[in-house]
């Protein structure tokens, strides 16, 4: 049967992985770009710099960040935790 191509191939795949990934990436970012309406055009360079930030930061709420802590922190400790006690401990 077949067994695969082993580790020759990952160099290979990873560079086609990368590069269709940034394809399609900048497709879909091309694609917004020249396919919004005209009059929305319009308003995104005339917006104020300073009123940018609080456009991305609106999301940020206190419910957020604390549901995100609850998730993140105990998982880094965990991790933490496994590699302090490999480097200690040796196995």
């Amino acid at each position: 049967g077949f067994e695969g191509y082993g580790f020759a191939a990952c160099p290979w795949v990873t560079v086609v992985v990368v590069w269709c990934q940034a394809i399609f990436l900048t497709s879909i970012w091309l694609q917004k770009h020249y396919h919004t309406l005209p009059n929305q055009k319009q308003q995104q360079s005339t917006t104020n710099p300073s009123k940018i930030l609080s456009a991305w930061t609106r999301g940020i709420t206190l419910e957020r960040i604390r549901t995100f802590s609850a998730l993140y922190y105990p998982a880094a400790l965990a991790t933490s935790s496994d590699f302090w006690r490999m480097g200690v401990i040796g196995e």
